[in-house]
């Protein structure tokens, strides 16, 4: 009797272990590849913890449902040439539909997760900010305007004028850090007009001011530019089972993100509002 007795116990224990280990059991993981783009996606190690607005909605959408993300920092060009190469431990990127994705192999959610709108940015009670009005490209041709080289700006007049201008009028930069150096040229009247993305630099420069850099404050954005070009950016998934699944669940989850307010506290993080 004390042997079954001893089994009966023995059997109950690994149960109960079965039991724990299946509660403990790893979600199924969703793997986005996404560029270091802060805000919009940063390297929280050093960017001072944040992981970037992208990121955070995206985690708090899934973790919602159950499932655990994982994000690839990795430049623009590799994630897109990934993703058309269909990996087997990729889910999804984060992209555009003018982007040259795959369409055949890629499903866009009915909602976006950022847009990629921009401003004209010009120094506190100077001539573009007093007296200036934007009337079309004519209007820029005697101001001198810093831009990054090979940007798509969200009105395609505007990109094409950035793309074909030149010094001194036109000044796109290059290389690392084009917009902290846009910032340094505004300041010192080298330019007269810096036209950047909204999200990027409203960031950059509170991040600037954090830093004890108190000058940025004679910065001010003025003027939105109008948007002729595409502008809304999506997390892209496979246009297969598992894909569907997660571009419905992201559609639902940031609708409810919006609804009860959570979206609000994401943006806020970054100095930002709810780009709707």
């Amino acid at each position: 009797m004390k042997m079954v007795h001893r089994i009966k116990t023995a059997l109950s224990f690994m149960a109960v272990i079965l039991l724990m280990a299946a509660g403990t059991g790893h979600a199924e993981k969703v793997t986005i590849l996404v560029e270091e783009d802060c805000p919009y996606s940063c390297r929280s190690e050093t960017d001072g913890g944040d992981k970037g607005f992208v990121q955070d909605i995206l985690e708090t959408i899934f973790q919602k449902y159950g499932y655990e993300t994982e994000f690839q920092i990795v430049p623009w060009l590799r994630a897109l040439h990934s993703f058309n190469d269909q990996p087997p431990h990729i889910d999804g990127m984060i992209g555009m539909k003018v982007h040259p994705v795959k369409k055949g192999i890629a499903v866009f959610p009915e909602e976006e997760i950022a847009r990629y709108t921009h401003r004209f940015y010009a120094i506190k009670d100077s001539f573009p900010v007093n007296t200036w009005k934007y009337e079309g490209i004519e209007s820029l041709k005697n101001l001198k305007v810093g831009c990054v080289k090979g940007w798509n700006y969200c009105d395609k007049d505007i990109s094409k004028y950035l793309a074909e201008g030149s010094r001194p009028y036109v000044q796109a930069m290059t290389g690392e850090s084009p917009e902290s150096r846009n910032i340094i040229k505004l300041l010192n009247g080298r330019i007269d007009l810096w036209i950047a993305n909204i999200s990027n630099t409203e960031y950059l420069l509170a991040k600037e001011y954090k830093a004890g850099n108190k000058a940025v404050k004679q910065i001010t954005g003025f003027l939105d530019l109008p948007v002729t070009n595409e502008v809304n950016v999506y997390p892209v998934f496979y246009q297969n089972e598992k894909g569907l699944k997660y571009a419905e669940i992201f559609t639902k989850g940031i609708r409810e993100l919006r609804k009860s307010g959570e979206l609000d506290k994401i943006m806020e993080k970054y100095g930002l509002t709810d780009w709707k």
